[in-house]
């Protein structure tokens, strides 16, 4: 398996650990309860794919709500294969600006908002068989993933517990994050002679070091690589959205 085909499956494995760490919090919740009309202010707390959310919302009437939350949390996997070491870290760090509705003011809602998305993937990859492009390679490559910065977020799911001080909540959707931007950095080393390189966003290669010149191939491979590795991670426009929690209403 190739360098760029162990990187993608170390960021399927982030992305599944967070589903799986979110799912294993999730509870059943009573979709059917009516709410009793009114107005008043919530705040929430919860665990989920975007991480650990603290909220604060207000209830517009018994069909209606807004509500702002930051999420922040962290999730890494470390693994190694044929002689490369594999290292990935997704950050999470959004805040969400979100509208409910709750048809016929039951507990069962309709999620729409935006999210102000400053989640991060970093992906690093060590050894003395690291495939890029055409040949194979001794040293280190880094890679930086970042998203679309406003990303809008579609959730159903289910609060209860309105008309009471304690509720539940949970909702599970999508967020239309945009493909990642990719740029790598990192080096190549053979017999003594080391060749510093980045790869910008757009495929450019950018050089540096004396040694660069024992390595008459790198330039293209490198950009290849890049180019293959972008095209893998279209792949990656949506991020799954769930999270449970509880709220208390004032």
């Amino acid at each position: 398996m190739g360098t760029v085909a162990n990187a993608l499956a170390l960021c399927v494995l982030l992305w599944c650990g967070a589903v799986t760490h979110a799912a294993s919090n999730t509870e059943s919740g009573a979709s059917g309860q009516r709410y009793d009309d009114g107005q008043g202010f919530h705040v929430g707390a919860g665990l989920g794919t975007l991480g650990l959310g603290i909220g604060l919302g207000y209830d517009l009437s018994d069909s209606f709500s807004v509500r702002g939350a930051f999420h922040m949390g962290k999730l890494s996997q470390q693994r190694e294969e044929s002689g490369v070491d594999y290292d990935g870290e997704l950050d999470l760090d959004s805040f969400a600006a979100l509208v409910d509705w709750h048809p016929g003011g039951r507990a069962f809602r309709v999620t729409g908002g935006l999210l102000l998305n400053r989640n991060a993937l970093s992906l690093a990859a060590e050894g003395t068989e690291l495939d890029l492009g055409s040949r194979r390679y001794a040293g280190r490559v880094s890679l930086d993933g970042s998203f679309d910065s406003v990303a809008p977020i579609i959730t159903v799911g289910v609060r209860t517990g309105r008309s009471a001080r304690w509720g539940f909540a949970f909702d599970a959707g999508v967020v239309m994050q945009g493909a990642p931007t990719v740029t790598n950095d990192g080096n190549v080393n053979a017999d003594g002679a080391e060749c510093r390189f980045r790869v910008a966003s757009n495929s450019q290669v950018s050089l540096n070091g004396s040694g660069c010149s024992t390595f008459p191939t790198i330039e293209a491979d490198l950009s290849s690589e890049h180019r293959t590795l972008k095209n893998e991670l279209e792949d990656y426009d949506m991020y799954p959205m769930v999270q449970a929690g509880i709220t208390y209403r004032f």
